[in-house]
């Protein structure tokens, strides 16, 4: 099977990739493909943008993990944006590439892992009685904006 994955670099990516290797041909889609090659092996494809694709023609699968990081940043009003827009125009322009497909992918599956993190620890936060909350948790915030 050939998976376009985007975020592939991330905590989330860098654990899918190791577990599709073995069984799967991937595109992987980085901002620097010389750095994502050397953390995630050779034998894969790299672009630095979906860009230069027309289509999704030939493309099985589509994982979108891609986005601006939420941790080690203050949540501004211009980082809840960056955080925001990087999510939806990549979205947006998979949608066109999938739209614009003569044989589109079987299976689209967007994840954000930093969403996934929040819900957890937010819930952990909320549901854990004050002194068997373990310090050195991350905390995230509900009700932060972003939505």
């Amino acid at each position: 099977m050939k998976i376009l994955i985007t975020g592939a670099t991330g905590l989330v990516g860098t654990a899918l990739v190791a577990s599709l290797e073995p069984e799967h041909q991937l595109l992987i889609i980085s901002r620097n493909p010389l750095l994502a090659r050397q953390k995630l092996g050779l034998h894969h494809e790299y672009l630095p943008s979906l860009d230069g694709l027309q289509d999704l023609n030939g493309i099985d699968a589509v994982i979108n993990l891609a986005g601006e990081p939420i941790v080690g940043k203050r949540w501004s009003e211009l980082q809840k944006q960056r955080i925001c827009r990087s999510r939806w125009d990549i979205t947006s322009r998979l949608s066109s590439l999938i739209k614009a497909s003569s044989q589109p992918p079987d299976v689209l599956s967007v994840v954000q892992p930093s969403a996934i993190t929040a819900v957890r620890m937010t819930r952990y936060w909320t549901k854990t009685p004050h002194h068997k909350r373990n310090s050195a948790t991350i905390f995230v915030p509900s009700g932060n904006g972003v939505h």
